[in-house]
């Protein structure tokens, strides 16, 4: 997420993941430490920090996207198209549940 959308603050993508900030703030924390991240004053709104991959970060998701593509290429190729569209359905009503159950 935040290397499509620069700059977004800890309540932004607190919200975007369904955890709170005190969670997301714990996140880009060690993130942040890990030198994967900066996080910066906003330009009008001093109190909120805006987060922002640096150099290394960008180049650790975009190594982690080709991972995620490889093994969604492996997977892919094991199963038939009809196979494939049956995983799908499944992997959606689990990420529904899983969502639903995190608002409990």
């Amino acid at each position: 997420m935040l290397q499509q959308t620069h700059g977004l603050s800890n309540a932004e993508l607190a919200r975007n993941r369904n955890i709170t900030p005190q969670t997301m703030n714990v996140i880009l924390g060690r993130l942040e430490a890990a030198g994967l991240l900066v996080r910066k004053p906003h330009p009008e709104h001093g109190r909120i920090l805006l987060a922002e991959l640096t150099p290394t970060g960008e180049s650790v998701v975009e190594q982690g996207l080709s991972r995620a593509a490889g093994v969604e290429a492996c997977v892919s190729d094991a199963l038939d198209s009809t196979e494939r569209a049956r995983l799908l359905q499944l992997l959606n009503r689990v990420a529904d549940a899983l969502t639903r159950a995190s608002r409990l």
